[in-house]
């Protein structure tokens, strides 16, 4: 019996005396049908001879050719069948056809499906590292902009393929995607972690802590600077729609709780409270400094003490020495 593809391949030689590049001419129909079939079984040997067939056209409308849909309901393209399934060289193979044409490239590997489907979902939601990665790599400094907005895109109940990740647990794939941002993008970086599915409520940090991602977790507080203690906060603070924080839902699945993240997560936001805390107190003293009213700073100074020391003792004791060396400072007390 002789194979589907094999019926393929002798149609593209039936049609081939007809070829023109009329998207719609039955020779580019047949070419493209057997390259979607040989990209989705892994068949690098019959992509090639696809795509060399369609590449002799020296069309403009290649591009076109390569993202036509097919299928009554998942409308697959070649790139979509290889990286879903994990191909690795059939998808090296595809993006060399615009190797020298970087905003074909680009356009090529951003396209959606008519389902709003992207290589880069099908990728990650398959744990395809590899595949992320070279996806990912074909956008050069000058793009960036585009790059970020491919990384930001909301798929299916809002879900970015940062959080596809999480809720798969592919934690290498969520390190490609954070290192993705230069240390003068840090605000669209926290944007980006920021970011929630639209049924839980889950940011990508409530996935890893309820996951037990550690390493994941520690990437997501590594985001934020030592100037950022305020966002951090919130961040930790968070409640999704169980109302529950990050922390909470670290802390909520005994005997398997990960007591390093659960320690973590804790000690992370008992320290950036400190320094938010501090920071306040120190700012307020400086300007008491340079004031005479000596009675009227002693009373601001203990009022601030009354009002910090509702914190928790770790809190409280800081702040009390502190205001205490103020103080003496001042010759207040």
């Amino acid at each position: 019996m002789i194979s589907m593809m094999k019926w393929m391949l002798f149609a593209i030689f039936i049609f081939s005396a007809f070829a023109t590049d009329n998207i719609n001419n039955p020779w580019i129909d047949a070419n493209i049908r057997a390259l979607n079939f040989a990209a989705e079984k892994g068949n690098e040997e019959n992509v090639k001879f696809v795509l060399n067939e369609l590449c002799k056209l020296k069309s403009e409308k290649l591009i076109q050719f390569l993202m036509k849909e097919e299928g009554d309901w998942q409308k697959m393209t070649a790139l979509l069948y290889a990286a879903d399934k994990g191909h690795v060289k059939i998808v090296k193979l595809l993006l060399d056809v615009f190797i020298e044409e970087k905003d074909k490239l680009i356009q090529f590997v951003m396209k959606e499906n008519e389902i709003n489907v992207t290589a880069l979902l099908l990728a990650t939601y398959k744990g395809h590292e590899e595949i992320v990665k070279l996806l990912l790599d074909i956008f050069g400094e000058n793009d960036q902009d585009k790059l970020i907005a491919y990384l930001m895109k909301e798929y299916h109940n809002d879900c970015t393929v940062l959080i596809v990740a999480a809720h798969n647990g592919y934690e290498g794939i969520i390190k490609l995607f954070l290192d993705v941002f230069s240390e003068g993008q840090k605000d669209k970086l926290i944007e980006y972690v920021k970011k929630e599915n639209k049924i839980a409520y889950d940011t990508v940090l409530h996935i890893a802590a309820s996951d037990r991602l550690e390493e994941t977790v520690k990437l997501l507080l590594n985001v934020f600077g030592k100037d950022e203690n305020v966002k951090l906060v919130a961040y930790l603070m968070r409640k999704n729609r169980m109302n529950k924080t990050a922390l909470c839902l670290a802390s909520a699945s005994p005997p398997h709780v990960n007591v390093k993240i659960v320690k973590l997560l804790s000690q992370t936001l008992t320290n950036a409270k400190n320094e938010i805390m501090i920071s306040n107190l120190q700012q307020v003293t400086n300007k008491f400094k340079k004031q005479n009213a000596a009675e009227k700073d002693k009373s601001l100074l203990w009022y601030l003490l009354d009002d910090y020391s509702c914190c928790d003792p770790g809190k409280e004791t800081i702040l009390k020495f502190l205001i205490i060396d103020y103080s003496i400072e001042m010759n207040l007390v």
